[in-house]
């Protein structure tokens, strides 16, 4: 009934609570310091931590991870932004000393897996490459999450890690912390937006949906969790 009264007399569409991020929800979050654009070497010795999403342009979130004395942790996005080559991702992740890093594995997996080499030779990032497989249930892994560490791939449930990420967001005070001029950044809370949590076509289990809306920098959000979680798993081996 809401969703017909929202359709007919208001002309928009209605949302439940929690259905997606929202831009209430945006600007509880957007209330870190501004982009850093720079990096540099005061990076060096903190937990930064990035996640990278592939399609026509390599969209990019990185953030610091912050841990309190009581145990709880905040992630502080430090940059976000776009690149057109591999090469000029690779020299970002050095820039701000990331320690590790999760990069979409499709469809540019050898690409992926090229800048996962060069950071593993030079002693940079760990990369790890994700892909997403549903899990029929919540298990002990957060999200999904299963490690290989012989070829540095990691496999996550996409609803659960989605439902994850929103709950960082809605969380009071947040956990998920941005730039305050974050809304700057074009395309970056459409992109936020666009994902649905919906009930698939047979009406057994939630999914997300972006349906014909771009969503990288959501994804980015996403991988940058998983980064900033394997960090605190101690998967940042190959640089400690």
């Amino acid at each position: 009934r809401l969703k017909s009264f929202y359709a007919s007399v208001l002309g928009i569409p209605y949302e439940e609570a929690g259905s997606s991020v929202s831009s209430e929800l945006i600007s509880r979050s957007c209330i870190g310091s501004p982009i850093d654009y720079g990096g540099g070497e005061k990076y060096r010795k903190r937990y930064v931590c990035a996640g990278i999403d592939v399609g026509s342009v390599l969209n990019i979130n990185i953030s610091e991870l912050i841990v309190n004395d009581d145990g709880t942790y905040q992630r502080v996005c430090l940059y976000i932004g776009a690149y057109s080559t591999f090469h000029q991702v690779y020299n970002a992740l050095c820039r701000y000393h990331v320690r590790v890093a999760v990069i979409d594995s499709r469809p540019e997996t050898r690409k992926a897996q090229e800048l996962q080499q060069k950071c593993m030779q030079n002693g940079k990032a760990q990369v790890w490459l994700a892909q997403f497989h549903p899990t029929d249930r919540i298990g002990r892994q957060q999200y999904g999450m299963k490690k290989n560490f012989h070829n540095g791939t990691v496999t996550l449930d996409r609803t659960q890690l989605l439902d994850a990420c929103l709950d960082e967001i809605r969380a009071d005070p947040p956990v998920r912390i941005f730039p305050e001029d974050a809304t700057t950044i074009k395309g970056w809370v459409d992109q936020m937006k666009a994902p649905k949590r919906i009930l698939n076509p047979k009406g057994t289990r939630f999914i997300w949906s972006e349906g014909s809306k771009a969503d990288h920098y959501r994804l980015c959000d996403s991988y940058d969790k998983v980064a900033c979680d394997l960090m605190m798993q101690g998967a940042d081996y190959v640089i400690i």
